[in-house]
């Protein structure tokens, strides 16, 4: 059913559909790929379904992917765009989450990386234990 409608996905209903296939432990690596390459169609930065992109659908569909242990160069460049162009909308969970993604698959993006330092400077006092604790590991697993 995903794959015949993932073509026809609205970028909330992708956020949702991947989050929901990361807590499936059986999940096709064929339909992560499926989705990976649309979500890489759609968050291309002059594609109309970025305007409907928010912080939470990029942090969500990190922590799908990392969490899946699905990880494709093409689609995670993209998500780093886009969490830099919406820093300024992330809340202290959206920075560790995206953090957390980012580290778990080894990838350091320096641009990335300094956008969520600055903006977890800034938000220092709202981070709860867990999300700070999840946060820092990130940042010193890749540096």
């Amino acid at each position: 059913l995903l794959q015949a409608k993932n073509s026809r996905f609205n970028v909330r209903q992708m956020t949702n559909a991947a989050w929901a296939l990361a807590k499936v432990p059986v999940a096709e690596d064929q339909i992560f790929e499926q989705m990976a390459k649309r979500l890489e169609v759609v968050l291309e930065l002059n594609s109309q379904d970025v305007f409907e992109l928010s912080s939470q659908h990029v942090s969500n569909i990190a922590w799908a992917f990392a969490t899946a242990s699905k990880y494709r160069e093409p689609l995670f460049a993209r998500l780093s765009d886009q969490a830099q162009l919406l820093t300024d909308d992330f809340d202290p969970q959206d920075i560790s989450i995206i953090a957390w993604a980012f580290a778990k698959h080894i990838v350091f993006d320096t641009t990335l990386f300094h956008a969520l330092e600055s903006r977890s400077l800034i938000l220092i006092n709202e981070f709860c234990v867990q999300g700070l604790a999840n946060t820092v590991w990130a940042f010193a697993s890749i540096i």
